[in-house]
């Protein structure tokens, strides 16, 4: 509860200084297992990239929200899909893909970034 609390009120600060300030606050998720990747990208990996931008969007109680990105979708039945734009779908509504970070997997925070982007780094753990 104590790591919660403490990572709760410091993004919260975060987002709400960009707020008043104008801009929205993105993010750089970082791997602990493979920090010495960042900053270089191998284009020819399989899988998840060892570190990525996003866009802090909220807290919550259980830690925060960060939006991957903005999508189309068309009702189907009782549930929504991807359009197939292939076919000549057109979206019905558009959805932003959202996430939630617990703050125990948030390892460290570097909230000035670095020479690269200077946005806060986020030191994940996998629990």
């Amino acid at each position: 509860m104590e790591l919660r609390s403490k990572r709760k009120a410091q993004f919260e600060k975060f987002i709400w200084t960009g707020h008043q300030q104008g801009y929205h606050a993105d993010v750089i998720i970082r791997d602990m297992k493979r920090l010495d990747a960042y900053p270089d990208v191998d284009e020819n990996e399989k899988g998840i990239s060892p570190w990525f931008r996003l866009g802090l969007v909220e807290t919550c109680h259980r830690g925060i929200m960060v939006a991957h990105t903005w999508g189309g979708l068309i009702k189907d039945g009782d549930g929504w899909r991807s359009p197939d734009y292939k076919a000549g779908e057109k979206p019905e509504l558009k959805a932003l893909l959202i996430s939630n970070i617990p703050y125990e997997n948030i390892e460290q925070v570097d909230w000035n970034g670095d020479e690269f982007y200077g946005y806060p780094h986020l030191l994940l753990v996998q629990q």
